[in-house]
């Protein structure tokens, strides 16, 4: 509880076959206040395909196994949570089912040098995952397969403190490599949270450097990067937006 407190969760899956990118975050502040948004870009992501933004909605629910928020529907299906999740929704014109399976356990910020600070989280997890799913939206059904990621975060989130950031997350179509790198400028310095995963080795990244292209709208257009892990091991990344 109190002003400052809030609860997310997130999943994002990326169709770049198809020029889609589905969002679905829900959140619930000063303890008992749930909302959500879905959101479908195209290409052109100042002009969404479908952006429905509910506030104040009431949870429908249990707990958090399987639970629903102004009819998006979240499950955690496995006895293990954290391996994975369906989400549901469908109204406005959208019908939307994805599966999230997790490539690797589910990161902490804890478990970086710079830790989980404490105005961003109490704990906070990140997890890459493959997606698959169907979407009907406007006369057009697609159903795909891709990379995705999810995160599930609580406590006080103040983003006040925040001068800039950049959050990234990438993996390969078939979930053999992901990053997943918060850079933040914080009182003058730079703050560097997450994770490179390759060959199913977790490790937590110690630096990272990324340079965005954006358009006249101040959209990302593309982004490249290095980045590096406490195994002293390399990935780079190029090419369209992070998901």
């Amino acid at each position: 509880a109190g002003p400052l407190a809030r609860e997310s969760l997130l999943l994002t899956a990326p169709i770049p076959e198809e020029q889609l990118l589905v969002f679905c975050y829900l959140w619930r502040e000063g303890g008992t206040k749930w909302g959500r948004f879905v959101f479908v870009a195209g290409e052109d992501m100042a002009k969404p395909l479908f952006l429905s933004h509910a506030d104040d909605a009431p949870f429908e629910g249990e707990s958090l196994r399987d639970f629903t928020v102004a009819g998006l529907n979240w499950r955690q299906p496995e006895e293990d949570a954290l391996k994975a999740a369906e989400v549901s929704f469908g109204g406005d014109g959208l019908e939307l089912e994805i599966r999230f399976d997790g490539i690797h356990e589910p990161f902490s910020w804890h478990d970086n040098a710079d830790g989980c600070p404490d105005w961003v989280a109490h704990e906070r997890f990140e997890q890459s995952g493959v997606t698959r799913g169907r979407l009907s939206l406007n006369e057009r059904t697609i159903e795909f397969t891709g990379a995705g990621h999810r995160d599930h975060s609580w406590g006080t989130r103040d983003w006040n403190y925040l001068q800039h950031w950049k959050w990234m997350n990438c993996a390969t179509p078939d979930g053999a490599a992901s990053l997943h790198c918060m850079l933040m400028n914080v009182k003058g310095e730079t703050l560097v949270n997450g994770y490179i995963n390759t060959a199913g080795v977790l490790s937590p990244i110690v630096d990272g450097k990324a340079t965005a292209e954006l358009d006249d709208q101040m959209i990302h257009r593309a982004v490249s990067g290095v980045f590096h892990d406490e195994l002293g091991r390399e990935m780079r990344r190029s090419g369209p937006p992070a998901a």
